[in-house]
């Protein structure tokens, strides 16, 4: 049985596998593929995707400007 950060790269392996058959392929969806790809290589490296880590770092910029951060 995998856990979690196996089935992780498992995902993330089969993912840039249909991206090099996609770039193979008239029509395929190579720019959302890479668009996914590009999310789970975030949740591996960081554990969110890249829309959380803007949302937090706007949240944090936010707070900064407030001055309820340093």
């Amino acid at each position: 049985m995998t856990d979690y950060y196996e089935a992780l790269h498992e995902l993330n392996d089969a993912i840039y596998k249909a991206i090099r058959a996609a770039d193979n392929e008239d029509g395929a969806p190579v720019a959302a593929l890479k668009e996914i790809a590009a999310d789970i290589d975030c949740i591996i490296d960081h554990g969110m995707t890249r829309r959380a880590i803007e949302d937090a770092k706007r949240l944090y910029d936010g707070a900064k400007l407030a001055g309820l951060v340093g």
